[in-house]
């Protein structure tokens, strides 16, 4: 089946393959399916060109026959096998209305459509909508379950249900919206009885939205009003008078600097120590001492007072004083204070700058400052350490005094202490040391009498050895030896 095949410089032996096959007899054969529609030109095959029962489903490619290759009438039940169609047989668009079949007049005006199990079938047209609709109009089911055309293009109205069907009304009340959906909230149509408790917060409520016409007498209370919300731009001149002011409600923080002179004090407000005002010079008079409110300042008349002193109460008056009271006549339970030392041994002294950029209200120096930690302080000494109505802490600086003198007692009599002890151990040292050297002295004694003794048993040998010797002992010592 292989043949020879030139490829531009020699002959090569090849096997045939692709859409045709060629054996050793040179029968040569199309391959099934090898023939699609590319192959065949335009109107190329006809009835002439196709031999009687030659056409079978092999030989026709995937979609290759469409309704321009089938003549009219040319397929029928005899020339398609059973199950043989398929979706993938038709080619789209191949099926017009000529090639479905119909009961001829007994079909008339009905339209395919499928049952409940999705079997085709053939339905009066009159069960459907019809095939126009009007310009903003929409279907809508009515209670025979047709669809029936509803006009929606009204300017402003909303498609609403009311339980049965589905209506075009217009939006009225208290709402208006209009054709591009903007909805907006009619004039006056928020009272009180629309809005909840606590409902509205300043989240709600645009800038400037609120003004005396919106607010009903006495409707705004503490409790309404947040924390630093009101400020001199939402009070209107002459608006807070004493009655709108709660009981220790202002205090310094809430008062602007300069906010209060002479001619914001009614002239009413006099007795009780307190003269001047509506534009007069302010006269204070508590109790012996007269403090001036005027456009130079406020002044506290000397009272006597020298330089140095102070004016402190004394029960009746203000008097001037230049040290606190500490007469034992004015004392009882009288405690020397326990365990000051181990006490403030919990407490440090510190250095320290004040967070100024956080409380700018309590005008805070910025320069470097010494003390203690009022938390420390309290879990020692309470009693010297004052919480404000905000929580914040202070000390009584000079109520450690007391303190520190008491501690610095106790620590001069650990030293004392110490040092008696330390004398004790000095004396202790100076007997060992006074008694070694009676020893040293004793033992340089006994090595000179020693080295003595030897000496003079040195001379006593020699004295012996010239005694034998005078004695002629010496020789009968060696006679002896011999």
């Amino acid at each position: 089946g292989f043949m020879l095949i030139g490829d531009g410089t020699t002959v090569n032996s090849v096997d045939i393959t692709g859409d045709i096959n060629i054996d050793n007899t040179g029968d040569a054969q199309i391959q099934a399916d090898a023939v699609t529609a590319a192959e065949i030109a335009t109107d190329a095959v006809g009835s002439d060109e196709i031999a009687a029962d030659a056409v079978t489903a092999s030989e026709i490619a995937t979609d290759a026959v469409g309704s321009a290759e089938i003549a009219t009438d040319a397929v029928g039940s005899d020339e398609i096998a059973a199950g043989a169609v398929g979706t993938s047989e038709i080619a789209a668009d191949a099926v017009t209305l000529v090639e479905l079949g119909t009961a001829g007049a007994a079909d008339a005006d009905k339209v395919y459509t499928t049952d409940a199990s999705g079997n085709p079938q053939l339905e009066a047209r009159t069960n459907f909508a019809s095939s126009t609709l009007a310009e903003g109009s929409v279907l809508i089911g009515n209670v025979s379950n047709v669809a029936t055309a509803v006009d929606a293009s009204t300017d402003g109205f909303m498609l609403i249900g009311d339980g049965t069907t589905v209506n075009s009304v217009d939006i009225s009340g208290d709402i208006n919206i209009d054709n591009t959906g903007d909805a907006q909230i009619q004039a006056d149509a928020v009272t009180a009885a629309e809005i909840a408790t606590d409902a509205v917060g300043s989240a709600e409520i645009a800038t400037d939205a609120v003004g005396t016409d919106e607010i009903a007498a006495d409707a705004v209370t503490a409790s309404e009003i947040a924390t630093d919300a009101v400020g001199s731009a939402e009070i209107a001149t002459d608006a807070v008078g004493s009655d709108e002011i709660a009981t220790d409600a202002v205090g310094s923080a809430e008062i602007a600097a300069s906010a209060v002179g002479i001619t914001e004090i009614s002239t009413a407000i006099a007795g009780n120590g307190l003269t001047g005002g509506g534009g007069s010079a302010l006269s204070v008079q508590a109790d012996g001492a007269e403090i001036a409110v005027g456009a130079a300042g406020i002044t506290i008349a000397q009272q006597g007072a020298t330089n140095g002193q102070v004016l402190k109460w004394d029960g009746t008056d203000w008097v001037p004083s230049t040290d606190d009271t500490s007469d034992r006549r004015f004392k009882k339970d009288i405690v020397v204070i326990p365990n000051a030392l181990s006490a403030l041994e919990q407490v440090n002294g510190v250095n320290y700058t004040f967070r100024t950029e956080e409380f700018p209200e309590r005008d805070f120096t910025e320069e470097k400052q010494y003390g203690v930690i009022a938390q420390e302080v309290q879990k020692v000494f309470p009693e010297l350490v004052h919480e404000d109505k905000e929580g914040y802490l202070s000390v009584n600086y000079t109520g450690l005094i007391p303190v520190l003198l008491q501690a610095l007692k106790e620590q001069q009599e650990i030293i004392n202490q110490l040092r008696a002890a330390l004398d004790d151990e000095q004396r202790n040292n100076e007997d060992l040391k006074s008694a070694l050297n009676r020893q040293q002295d004793l033992y340089q004694l006994q090595s000179k009498v020693m080295l003595q003794m030897q000496e003079e048993n040195a001379s006593m040998q020699s004295d012996l050895d010239m005694i034998k010797k005078a004695l002629g002992l010496d020789k009968e010592a060696k006679i002896d030896e011999d």
